[in-house]
């Protein structure tokens, strides 16, 4: 068997990571069970936050699309959930890495979570 790349493993660490939010199975601001989507409290452009299970709540499409669309309740759900200053320790571990991912590794840990999920 040949070893993942980086990227390749960069892909299977996304599709674990929406896998494991979504098991959430409802949705943490209105509780429906269908539709549910991966949302990430920091851009999931940012690496170190990327697949970071608390940089994500498990959404309901139309919850997902209101909170993109409006960044005031966005921000009051954050206040309400996890708080600012969690939400201030996110935002600056995304914008001041201390280092490069290891997406390899990364993508084991989280099939090792997605594992547990299943049974």
């Amino acid at each position: 068997m040949t070893k993942p790349t980086q990227a390749s493993a960069k892909r299977q660490a996304t599709r674990l990571h929406s896998q494991i939010v979504r098991a959430r199975g409802a949705c943490e601001a209105c509780g429906k069970m269908s539709h549910l989507q991966c949302a990430h409290i920091i851009s999931r452009r940012y690496a170190t936050t990327r697949t970071d299970l608390a940089n994500a709540f498990c959404l309901d499409a139309g919850c997902h699309l209101r909170f993109t669309e409006h960044a005031d309740e966005w921000m009051a759900f954050i206040d309400r959930t996890i708080g600012r200053k969690k939400y201030a320790e996110l935002k600056s571990r995304a914008l001041h890495p201390s280092g490069k991912v290891d997406w390899i590794a990364e993508a084991e840990r989280l099939a090792t979570i997605h594992q547990a999920y299943a049974q």
